[in-house]
């Protein structure tokens, strides 16, 4: 079967989730957007490829779904990984964060927490139905700020003289000044 052999490759070039937070949302809109090509093909063969899916949970995702036992259905295993390894905290307190993160190490490992704190910030909204084109924003927004804000001179005066629109622009520049450390 013609579908079975792409929907296999698709599956099995996909990165494995091993349980990071900030991976869940990304590894579990994958798997739903393959869901109805799924139903594409015969029982059997759906049931092999849902096997290959299960396939790419390991480590801390894959021992989440052991406790739980059968899981008969994408559904059951979404909602598992999501509580398991879902952000759990609140929106506002990542804000929170974010607004207080400060370049206490190098530049790189500075602009890594901001993105990673506005990646979660991120996935919580979507995770809560919440997100709007002007949350995202502002969120964004948030972590530019944050970010040009508490950066080491001169690295900052560069940053901000050269007004970037958003996080990846600025770090950008922090690269092109050759100031990562």
């Amino acid at each position: 079967d013609e579908n079975f052999k792409i929907l296999s490759n698709i599956i099995n070039s996909m990165r494995p989730f091993d349980g990071k937070r900030e991976d869940v949302l990304c590894f579990t809109g994958r798997v739903d957007s393959l869901i109805p090509l799924l139903e594409t093909v015969n029982d059997g063969l759906k049931e092999i490829l849902l096997g290959s899916i299960q396939e790419k949970i390991i480590d801390r995702a894959r021992n989440s779904l052991l406790r739980y036992g059968t899981l008969q259905t994408w559904l059951e295993i979404k909602e598992v990984l999501i509580r398991e390894h879902g952000e759990k905290e609140a929106v506002e307190t990542l804000i929170d964060k974010l607004r207080i993160t400060k370049c206490v190490d190098t530049i790189e490992m500075f602009y890594t927490r901001v993105m990673t704190l506005l990646t979660r910030i991120s996935n919580k909204q979507l995770l809560n139905h919440t997100s709007t084109p002007e949350m995202v924003e502002s969120n964004n927004r948030i972590a530019l700020l944050t970010f040009k804000n508490n950066l080491p001179e001169p690295v900052r005066t560069i940053v901000i003289a050269r007004n970037p629109l958003n996080l990846v622009d600025a770090y950008s520049i922090v690269q092109e000044t050759n100031t990562t450390k």
